[in-house]
């Protein structure tokens, strides 16, 4: 969810580059339209993983150096340690196994944030699409 909210904000961030511009009409947004949802499908279908659409998000502006970069950074690391690390790791520790528990607090945060960072985003993307239905 969390990518294709990222997805969904560099598709916007597209859409309103127009705004830039001096002199826009309607055939520039129609084009601005376009070429934000053929971003946003080129995305998708290339599956880019979080941490590329970070950098592409992180070229915009508003969001060079922002909380919310970081954040996104966070829970990129916070993917890859649950894909590639967490199973290696307690293959030695067999947590797992004997005491499931061992990793409750760690998950339960790691969830709440991401959880919090989506709600964010969600609520970034509905801005968008407000804006995109106004314009």
């Amino acid at each position: 969810m969390i990518e294709q909210n990222v997805k969904l904000l560099i598709s916007g961030e597209e859409f309103l580059k127009e705004f830039d511009e001096e002199e826009i009409n309607i055939l520039d947004l129609l084009k601005a339209k376009n070429k934000s949802n053929e971003l946003l499908h080129k995305n998708t279908d290339e599956k880019k993983m979080l941490g590329k659409l970070i950098d592409q998000l992180e070229k915009y502006k508003l969001y060079k150096g922002s909380e919310l970069i970081k954040d996104l950074r966070k829970a990129s690391g916070i993917r890859g340690f649950y894909a590639h690390e967490f199973f290696k790791n307690d293959l030695k520790a067999r947590h797992l196994e004997t005491d499931p528990l061992y990793y409750k607090e760690q998950i339960q945060n790691d969830v709440s944030f991401l959880y919090e960072l989506n709600e964010e985003l969600t609520t970034l993307v509905s801005k968008y699409k407000e804006l995109a239905k106004k314009a």
